[in-house]
């Protein structure tokens, strides 16, 4: 693990990041990082965790970080200068039960993600700048829509972990503004209540 959060780095991620194979958590959120993210992340095959966060990234998500297939964590928040959409090979990362991509200038469609697709069954939380008058991208499977800033988030219903340690099934609906469901097994009970 590599924790260096809120440590206000500034500069590059230099691309020998991707020689760090066994590394498993990367962190470095919320500290002045610019310029690309440097497509050699693509390289450190064993990351589990990649958290880069509230910096000041740049350019397009590389389509190598789609090699990283055991990732499970994947945050992009909060760089306002990221753009273009998803790509597809990050789209297959089938694993990835946490995406953050609010508060940038991402576009397009997240819907034929893989972990979109996957949702039910590993999902537990999908923020996207999908809310708001104008969203930017379109996205049916995000769990919390922010509007373009990623400041006024608004939950779509998803899995919650309950106070008794269960896993709960938030959706929205227009009858009630959030149905909970607690997942047994296969098979799901209406609980009621709100989170």
């Amino acid at each position: 693990m590599l924790d260096l959060t809120a440590n206000k780095f500034a500069g590059t991620i230099p691309t020998e990041i991707g020689n760090l194979q066994y590394l498993t958590r990367l962190f470095l959120s919320r500290n002045t990082f610019v310029g690309a993210i440097p497509s050699e992340i693509g390289n450190a095959l064993s990351l589990k965790i990649l958290e880069l966060g509230v910096n000041s990234f740049s350019g397009t998500i590389p389509s190598e970080i789609g090699k990283l297939q055991q990732l499970t964590h994947l945050d992009l928040s909060g760089n306002t200068f990221l753009t273009g959409s998803v790509p597809l090979e990050v789209g297959q990362l089938a694993l990835v039960m946490y995406a953050y991509f609010q508060n940038t200038s991402l576009s397009g469609g997240l819907d034929d993600l893989a972990f979109c697709k996957n949702r039910y069954f590993s999902f537990f939380d999908f923020f996207a700048d999908c809310g708001g008058p104008i969203p930017e991208i379109a996205c049916e499977c995000c769990t919390t829509c922010c509007d373009m800033g990623g400041t006024n988030c608004v939950s779509m219903g998803g899995f919650r972990h309950g106070p008794d340690g269960s896993y709960y099934l938030v959706q929205a609906s227009t009858s009630h503004p959030f149905c909970i469901y607690r997942l047994i097994g296969n098979w799901s009970k209406n609980v009621g209540g709100t989170f």
